[in-house]
């Protein structure tokens, strides 16, 4: 997990490179969507509106609410959103290039939108080339929250792929993952990250779910 040295000069917060080892789990295979959140809240804040666009002016908080909404309607399911580690782990689907089609910026098109082909909007879901896994829009449209709150490095993350939590009740900063379409493409590497308030509401931030397999 993260970047080789060689690739930390531009952002220093994505190494060390650490081995984690994580348990199975099951991720979606898009961004949650506008009309997946109207059929849990009831309503779309989005700004850009599309049953198949992505849900977005979403913050932490409120995605949280979400979760605990869609857990309350299918007992035992165990939605939550992704450790960065889990979420590093789907986007490279046994990678280890610097986007999950290859080493080549100019690739980038195909697997993501961002500010270079987007007309600065968000797109559908499944618009672009999945990953080896089938995951779609792990590179660029929205950046995705994480369950981590935010660390400036990797010195000291866990090793088992579980949230990088704190206890410090002042902070309120969490992880988003994967780049957008209001940013350049080098975000659209496996590794990029960026620091995001719980409550900050923006039309570029986004999320997919996880869960554990059910036994």
């Amino acid at each position: 997990m993260g970047s080789p040295a060689k690739e930390q000069d531009r952002d220093a917060d994505e190494g060390p490179e650490h081995t984690v080892r994580l348990q199975s789990f099951y991720i979606m295979d898009t961004e949650v969507t506008q009309a997946q959140w109207q059929a849990i809240m009831g309503e779309n804040p989005s700004h850009h509106k599309g049953d198949n666009l992505p849900v977005e002016q979403i913050n932490y908080e409120k995605v949280k609410s979400f979760i605990d909404k869609l857990n309350q309607k299918y007992r035992g399911s165990n939605f939550r959103l992704p450790t960065e580690a889990q979420w590093e782990y789907a986007c490279r689907a046994h990678t280890t290039t610097r986007f999950y089609n290859g080493y080549r910026v100019d690739d980038v098109d195909r697997i993501g939108w961002h500010t270079g082909n987007s007309d600065s909007e968000s797109h559908p879901v499944r618009q672009k080339q999945p990953n080896a896994w089938g995951l779609y829009d792990m590179a660029g449209n929205l950046w995705e929250y994480c369950e981590d709150h935010y660390h400036s490095d990797y010195n000291g993350a866990p090793t088992d792929g579980s949230a990088w939590l704190t206890d410090d009740p002042t902070n309120s900063y969490v992880v988003v993952r994967g780049g957008c379409y209001r940013e350049d493409r080098t975000y659209c590497r496996s590794v990029s990250r960026l620091t995001n308030s719980r409550t900050e509401v923006t039309t570029n931030r986004g999320f997919r779910l996880v869960r554990s397999p059910i036994e």
